[in-house]
């Protein structure tokens, strides 16, 4: 049993970085002599531990920066299925349009969003590419002969058709 000095003192708390809720649990544990002052002050280090732990940095973003690195994430996509459509994919003016965005970090939010997924963010900025991955694959394996004329209307369609050049014997 705690010695009654000790239950009516809980000064110690204050050595701590405790929440309000945890300095009223200890003081109740102490004052009911539930745990002697060496277990208190483990209880106490271990909610200090969980206080002071560094919250993971989030670049900021809007969710329509979100939506936006979610579309150009798209072209990805079809830099994937460019070859079977007989085209090449100018990669670097492509990766120019996000990563050296002006008005948004881009290139952070893609990054931290490709690391971690929707953990921290609400849309997944890969969710543009994996749908338009799908429709590519499903073109490709339902009708291969076609592909290459639909692919370029799709690429069209998404506005992504800029960053492609056909093959041709001097390309290849």
């Amino acid at each position: 049993m705690q010695s009654a000095s000790f239950a009516s003192n809980v000064s110690w708390l204050n050595n701590y970085t405790l929440t309000e809720t945890q300095i009223k649990t200890l003081t109740k544990w102490s004052e009911e002599g539930r745990f002697n002052q060496e277990t208190l002050e483990k209880f106490a280090k271990a909610y200090q531990k969980h206080n002071l732990k560094p919250k993971p940095y989030i670049p900021p973003h809007t969710n329509q920066q979100l939506l936006d690195v979610s579309r150009w994430s798209e072209g990805n996509a079809f830099a994937m299925f460019a070859k079977y459509a007989g085209y090449t994919f100018d990669h670097e003016s492509y990766n120019d349009v996000c990563f050296n965005n002006q008005t948004f970090n881009c290139r952070e939010i893609f990054n931290f969003g490709y690391a971690t997924g929707t953990t921290y963010f609400r849309y997944d900025v890969l969710d543009g590419y994996f749908r338009i991955f799908g429709s590519l694959q499903f073109m490709y394996s339902h009708s291969p002969e076609t592909f290459a004329e639909k692919y370029l209307e799709f690429a069209k369609l998404r506005g992504f058709d800029i960053y492609l050049t056909p093959i041709t014997p001097d390309t290849i």
